[in-house]
């Protein structure tokens, strides 16, 4: 599941703030207990700009297992 942020109707300026926030926000917002585990953000520019996806993983998520455990 992602959260889908449209900053088409904001100037260039404006648009790479309000990134910025919600992706800070993704960041630091979430807790593993509660999820979701992999927070998501489409952000969409609109105009020439590609949609860019943000995917933040707590490092308990990818944190790689040894063979021993």
């Amino acid at each position: 599941m992602f959260e889908h942020l449209d900053l088409s109707a904001l100037d260039d300026t404006a648009q790479d703030q309000a990134a910025r926030t919600a992706i800070t926000a993704a960041q630091t917002g979430f807790d593993i207990r509660t999820g979701p585990a992999v927070p998501s953000l489409l952000l969409t520019q609109g105009g020439a700009h590609a949609p860019r996806l943000f995917l933040a993983a707590h490092h308990y998520v990818v944190r790689p297992r040894s063979p021993g455990g």
